[in-house]
């Protein structure tokens, strides 16, 4: 889906691939937190609260800066006709051929789980409002936005480029224009959302400062092809640290702390969600760089995989929340059955339905 070229970064690719499929396992995880999800299960755990809110820190914005990254190196390499071909076929089709089947899919399981619980009047739809304020592209959202995005990326491929110096974009000091910036719409998404890690834009019309959040990811991905990652990515095992240790928990407890008694203090909650998300996503690099730039048949293979087992995933982790609701086995138990049997019965529909055949060669390009 990233590459389109024989110069692949192998390790971004896996990175990409990761960040697909956490996103798995985060929807997986939801139905055993304790702030209620579409599937709320009996059996539940503040683990999965943190372990939601520690990948939804980061997951998407990684997401979309790689993506940044992907598409001004198929522009540099192949040119402004290519990348909007290959994003057509790899971001554009895929939208169009999965939403009319995956949505009514996932509202179909959603109203059986609805019934189930018992809450089915609750989420009853609203009359008399437009439809494109009530469509919901669910866990397809992201392709919207890249779609937008990629428009955005050729209009001002055709400007004017400003000079920008190298130490401000691969070096430790980007993080004093990016932490900045990209608290502007973290600021307004914790007002409207008031929980930790940034808000979602599922409706055809984007929130547009959800937009203009992911928007910065991007668009740095994008510059930092040009200048190169191998600076700002250094030191990973100590971001890593920082991010995981000091911001990540002191940025959750604020969240608690300002929600309740401090609401003043918010801004310093979002000043270390933002922090965590850029440190995290530079140590993930750095890992990734580090670990897996050599090519490597397994990882390619669930690299190619990934896109095509998220694309699917939700209806049938709905599904698997919901037939095991009753049984009386613990949050842990049930977490690591609805990821295995999701997992397993994904990448044999892709071994088996979508590689080598038409679809993967839609979604993959071979």
């Amino acid at each position: 889906m990233l590459t389109a070229t024989n110069n692949r970064r192998h390790d971004l690719d896996a990175l990409r691939a990761c960040a697909m499929l956490l996103g798995i396992a985060l929807h997986a995880g939801l139905a055993y937190a304790t702030f209620g999800w579409a599937v709320t299960d009996p059996s539940q755990s503040e683990v999965f609260n943190w372990f939601f809110f520690l990948v939804h820190g980061f997951r998407m914005q990684l997401f979309f800066l790689l993506s940044g990254f992907f598409t001004a190196m198929i522009y540099q390499r192949r040119g402004l006709k290519f990348l909007l071909n290959h994003r057509l076929k790899r971001v554009a089709l895929p939208l169009l051929i999965f939403t009319p089947i995956l949505t009514p899919l996932v509202e179909w399981v959603l109203r059986m789980a609805r019934t189930k619980q018992g809450n089915a009047e609750v989420f009853n739809s609203v009359t008399n409002v437009p439809w494109l304020e009530t469509f919901n592209f669910h866990h397809l959202w992201f392709l919207w936005f890249l779609c937008l995005m990629v428009l955005a990326f050729a209009l001002i491929s055709a400007l004017p480029k400003p000079r920008i110096s190298k130490k401000w974009i691969n070096s430790p000091r980007c993080l004093l224009w990016l932490i900045p910036l990209t608290m502007l719409p973290q600021l307004w998404m914790t007002r409207a959302y008031p929980l930790y890690g940034p808000e979602s834009s599922l409706n055809f019309i984007p929130i547009p400062y959800v937009f203009f959040y992911y928007a910065i990811f991007y668009g740095f991905g994008a510059i930092l092809y040009h200048f190169g990652d191998e600076v700002v990515t250094k030191h990973w095992k100590l971001k890593l640290l920082i991010a995981l240790c000091v911001l990540f928990p002191s940025g959750m407890l604020l969240e608690w702390w300002s929600l309740y008694n401090v609401p003043t203090l918010q801004w310093v909650s979002d000043l270390l969600q933002v922090s965590f998300s850029w440190l995290m996503i530079f140590a993930c690099i750095g890992l990734f760089r580090e670990k897996l730039s050599q090519p490597s048949p397994k990882v390619r293979y669930l690299s190619d995989a990934s896109y095509w087992l998220y694309l699917a995933h939700l209806p049938l982790v709905f599904g698997l929340q919901l037939a095991i609701l009753d049984w009386p086995l613990s949050s842990w138990v049930k977490f690591l059955l609805v990821n295995l049997f999701s997992f397993s019965l994904l990448l044999i529909s892709y071994h088996y339905g979508v590689k080598g055949k038409i679809l993967g060669k839609l979604l993959n390009g071979k």
